[in-house]
Parts: structure tokens; C-alpha cells; sequence
């Protein structure tokens, strides 16, 4: 699954440990009560279901509007957005009417509702920061040692969609093992999980690029478990994006394996690492000739930098290792996440039942 649909699954069990009584109407092809969670498919929805509820949250569409033409307002409206301004999606948001439909926007980070704020002229006291977690398969695993601290061969990786970086990358690469000739890649990526077909997969030059290129695996899309085995020992997430990211699940996941993360500051990536990891400023990137050289140069120097780094000096390195683990451990967590969607529902069913007693 994509970020984005994972984020639904992970919040919708944690609400279900908390207590909460979660329904999800994502159309299934049966209804079910799995981990806690009622999956209703879209012709069985009861009568009365929506008005029942303490909160209706939809997930990354501006269709507030025809909700409230449906529904009224008996029920506190909140859009949980995890897509940047320019998605059609939310481009309903320019609409007066659209705006004032939601009782409240939550945004997956500080940076993302900066710009809603400012692109969309949100009200800024109805829009809420709630981030994302990791997927629980990365805190199951117990840690293992480092590469740095058993001798072994470090091993970057990548598992983002391929549009977000893979080809510099692939670029990238060569010239990465020609100076730390023992340094592997493993490849987490396609379109799969949204649903693209190989042959429809306008990316597939990449992955043949990649079953190509010396010290290059390429794996494909696995499930959360798989991947986080997978990244157990892994050295380092090689991200050089230029894709503005509004919250970077698979930064997490890195930093949850032990991993260091190697990338760029475009969006909420500063915000994602908190100061952990090594981030290309992306303003000094640009020159007459555009980004892209610049970014594979540079891209390269910090990738050899970063491992020389860790291989010279595996005390500080574990120390840092250790940090960003602890780090994930305390902070991006899905039953933490549960308890701000609570706190939120709340303060919003007080306001309602202060409006309506006056």
C-alpha cells in the first residue's frame, strides 16, 4: 500500500486500541470487523450512521460540501490531508463554501499547513498538525548491530514511489561504488502499490536500468514486514529527491531500522528528520544550468562522506544510530497519533455542544 492508505489502516487499529469506535467506509467487498475496526461496504451503509458518529474524517478530498448537502451539520466535518496544494483533489478548497463545510483540516505537518494556510487562505485556528507514524512491523524487530560496528558491506536503499528520486539515484550510483567499491542498493519501488501494472508501469526503464547496474538489487514492492526485514541492517536511505514532500513515512521507517537518511531539505523532509540525518540545501543546488547536475554531484560526495564517516568512527556513529532510533521510538508512534485524534474530536464535540446551548 501507499503511504497515505498504510497511515488509514495503522490510525484506524490504534483508535480501535484506544477505545474509540471506528467505521471505516472505504467500499470492501464484505463487511468485517477486523483488529477492532468495522469495514462497511458502501450499500450497506445504516441509516443514521453518519449522525451517530462523533466525527466524520475524510481522507485527502475536498468534498465537504456535498457531505453537508447530504448530511447537514449534525456532525463535526474533518478533512485529514496528506496531499500538497496543487493536488486536484483538494482543489475545491478555493471555494468559500468548500472552506466553511470543514469543522476542522488536519495536516501530516507544520510545513504542509503553512502553505494550505497560505495557498488556500485556510482559517488558521481550524487547521491541526497530527503527523504520521511508522508501521509497527519496524518496532517489532528487535534492533541488530550496525554495519559499521560487524565489519560488514554497507548497503543503501530506496523505497519510495520511482518518481521521487530514483532515476538521479541510478545515476548516482556508479560513481558512489567506484569510491566505496563494497557498498550495495537495494530498491524497494513501482507503481504496484497503486495498483500499475508492470506493462503499464512508465517507470520500468528504471527498474531495468537498476537489475543492470553492478552492486544494484532491485526487489520491487514488498509488504511492511518483508521491507522491514529487509532494512534491518541496512546503512543508509539514498532519497535525492526533488519531490516536496508533506510528511516522509519512509524517513521514519529508515530511522526506526537504524538507517541514516540521505537527502535533500525539500518540504517537510527538515521537519520529518528533526536533525537527524544529512539534507542537501536545495537553494545551493541551482545555477544556470538548472539542479539536476548539481544535486548528482553533491549527492555523491555526501553518500561517500557519510559512510567514510561512519566506517572511520563506528562509536560515534552508533551513538547517532541510537539517537534516531530512540528518537522514533518516542515520537512516531500510531497509538501516540490516536491519542491527538481523540484529544481532537473532543475539543470538537465541546465546541458543538457549546453552540448548541446557547
Amino acid at each position: 500500500m501507499g503511504g497515505t492508505e498504510s497511515a488509514v489502516v495503522y490510525l484506524s487499529t490504534a483508535l480501535a486500541r484506544a477505545g474509540a469506535k471506528v467505521t471505516l467506509l472505504n467500499n470492501p467487498e464484505v463487511e468485517a470487523v477486523i483488529d477492532g475496526v468495522h469495514l462497511v461496504p458502501n450499500d450497506k451503509i445504516k441509516p443514521g450512521l453518519i449522525d451517530r458518529c462523533d466525527a466524520l474524517v475524510v481522507v485527502s478530498t475536498a468534498v465537504g460540501s456535498r457531505i453537508r448537502a447530504s448530511f447537514g451539520n449534525k456532525v463535526p466535518l474533518l478533512l485529514w490531508c496528506h496531499l500538497d496544494a496543487d493536488q486536484p483533489f483538494i482543489g475545491g478548497l478555493r471555494e468559500e463554501k468548500e472552506r466553511q463545510a470543514w469543522n476542522a483540516y488536519v495536516m501530516v505537518s507544520q510545513w504542509q499547513a503553512s502553505k494550505f494556510v497560505g495557498h488556500f487562505g485556510l482559517d488558521a485556528e481550524r487547521t491541526h498538525v497530527i503527523g504520521n507514524a511508522v508501521s509497527p512491523a519496524f518496532l517489532d524487530l528487535a534492533p541488530t548491530p550496525a554495519w559499521f560496528e560487524t565489519g560488514q558491506a554497507p548497503s543503501l536503499f530506496y523505497a519510495s514511489t520511482p518518481y521521487r528520486g530514483l532515476d538521479m539515484l541510478l545515476q548516482c550510483f556508479p560513481s558512489i561504488r567506484a569510491q566505496i567499491p563494497d557498498v550495495r542498493l537495494k530498491i524497494h519501488s513501482s507503481m504496484g502499490i497503486y495498483g500499475v501494472g508492470l506493462a503499464a508501469d512508465g517507470f520500468r526503464y528504471l527498474y531495468e536500468l537498476a537489475r543492470g547496474l553492478d552492486g544494484v538489487d532491485y526487489i520491487g514492492p514488498v509488504s511492511q514486514p518483508e521491507l522491514a526485514l529487509s532494512l534491518q541492517s541496512a546503512a543508509a536511505l539514498a532519497y535525492p529527491t526533488s519531490f516536496e514532500e508533506t510528511s516522509c513515512i519512509t524517513v521514519m521507517e529508515a530511522m526506526a531500522a537504524g538507517a541514516d537518511v540521505l537527502t535533500t531539505n525539500k518540504g517537510a523532509l527538515p521537519e520529518t528528520l528533526n536533525g537527524f540525518g544529512y539534507m542537501l540545501n536545495s537553494d545551493d543546488l541551482k545555477n544556470e544550468f538548472g539542479t539536476q547536475n548539481m544535486l548528482a554531484n553533491t549527492f555523491i560526495e555526501m553518500v561517500v562522506h557519510s559512510l567514510t564517516e561512519a566506517r572511520e568512527n563506528p562509536v560515534e556513529a552508533g551513538l547517532k544510530r541510537k539517537a534516531r532510533m530512540e528518537f522514533v521510538r518516542e515520537n512516531y508512534l500510531w497509538d501516540r497519533r490516536a491519542q491527538q485524534w481523540m484529544a481532537l474530536v473532543e475539543q470538537l464535540s465541546r465546541k458543538k455542544h457549546a453552540a448548541s446551548c446557547r
